[in-house]
């Protein structure tokens, strides 16, 4: 379960660094703390020392985690028409228009992981990052 399938695109060095441009897709069952597989040993360094990731794709947003090879998987707490349990704000839908009701601060909540066993595979799909490393 959560294993990424990845794709390096382009490498090459920059000074005494390596870089990599990389496409990983999610897994068809994403793992809580992250899909794993892109290591250094993955592209044949000793340590990544930066991962860059595309921010955002479909409505989610991305970690690296450079220690563990995993790549993470966000998005906001709140669908249509519903919010995160404890918020003041509701979503509200019509067949004609969309409104937000309360204080607003279901807006103010930080990202919520994605959640385990969740089908990444086709929606966001592929992530491009950029790692340097040796």
């Amino acid at each position: 379960m959560g294993a990424l399938t990845l794709a390096i695109n382009n490498r090459g060095n920059a000074g005494d660094l390596w870089y990599a441009e990389v496409t990983a897709t999610f897994s068809s069952s994403y793992a809580t703390g992250g899909d794993t597989g892109l290591t250094a040993a993955f592209l044949g360094w000793d340590a990544v020392y930066v991962g860059i990731v595309s921010t955002q794709e479909d409505g989610f947003t991305f970690q690296y985690n450079m220690a563990n090879g995993k790549l993470l998987a966000y998005q906001m707490g709140f669908t249509s028409n519903s919010v995160v349990a404890g918020d003041d704000t509701r979503i509200m839908s019509t067949s004609s228009t969309i409104g937000v009701s309360g204080t607003g601060t279901a807006f103010q909540q930080a990202l919520s992981q994605v959640t385990n066993a969740t089908d990444l595979s086709t929606t966001p799909g592929a992530v491009r990052l950029l790692l340097f490393g040796k």
